[in-house]
Order: C-alpha cells, then structure tokens, then sequence
C-alpha cells in the first residue's frame, strides 16, 4: 500500500476538493448525486474551513493531492466524509484513510465519542473500508434516505480523547 499523510486543509485545496467532489465515481457515491457549482462550493468550503465544528483534512501522496478525508461534528457524533482521486482508488487507502482521521479528532474534539459514516448501498468499496477501519454497521437508520443507505458507527473511549 502506499503511504501518505495528512495535513490540515486551507484555501489553497479549494480547487482540488471542487475537483475531486465532482468525479463522476464521488457524485455517484454522495447522498446529493448533483454537481456542484465553482460558486456553491466555494460558500460551502469557506464555511466549512472557519467553523470549529468542521475537521477537513487533505490526504497527500508525494506531496500531491490525493484524496481528503472530513468530519462535521454534531453534538457528539462526528460524520464522516472521504474521497480518493481516481489513480488511488483500489489500493486499500481507504481503510488507511479513516484510521488516519480518526486518529487526529481527539486533538481537536475532545467530546467527540462516536463517528459515523452514510454509504451508498451499491458502494461496496466504502463499506469495506468502514468495516476494515473496524466500524460497525446500525440496522436502525432513520434518515428519509434510508432505504438507499447503510450507516456505519465506531465508538472511542472517552478515556482516547483526554
């Protein structure tokens, strides 16, 4: 597998994650299958970089972007959002990618106890990743989607966030 690292995003990657947001594979895969404007995502991105309630990580591989990984924090649940670029898909990196995010949320939301992710029924490469990543899957999934979703949840000790 390869290796990469994490770093934390700036408005510099506002082009990459437009780009990356709009892969014909990402759009298919995300609850809102619609692209996405230059001008709503643009809005959406500098909100989400300026509110503490908003982790967003860049995935680099030779210091290239190469995927990003999200969390929105919603009292004590934070959802996930991940994505890889199309040459990185395959390889096992989205396992690795979560892993990796989840190990920086304890650095930035110490109440944060559980995580969670939506996925695409049909998404067969993120469920795995999830359950590799040692999530488990909720049966009880009352979104207005549900019956088009599979959630994913991993609890972390309060003890790991002190």
């Amino acid at each position: 597998m390869l290796s990469f690292r994490l770093r934390p995003a700036t408005m510099a990657d506002m082009k990459s994650y437009l780009d990356l947001a709009n892969d014909p594979f990402v759009r298919k895969n995300s609850v809102n299958s619609s692209t996405i404007t230059i001008e709503e995502h643009e809005k959406w991105y500098t909100a989400k970089l300026n509110t503490a309630n908003s982790l967003l990580l860049v995935m680099e591989i030779h210091e290239a972007f190469a995927g990003q990984i999200r969390f929105d924090v919603d009292e004590e649940t934070a959802w996930i959002d991940y994505s890889i670029r199309p040459e990185y898909r395959g390889q096992g990196l989205g396992a690795a990618l979560l892993q990796k995010g989840i190990a920086e949320i304890p650095k930035l939301f110490r109440k944060t106890v559980q995580i969670a992710g939506k996925v695409k029924k049909d998404n067969l490469p993120s469920a795995k990743a999830f359950l590799k990543a040692g999530f488990h899957e909720v049966e009880n999934l009352t979104d207005t989607d549900a019956s088009n979703l599979r959630l994913f949840c991993k609890t972390i000790p309060l003890r790991n966030l002190v």
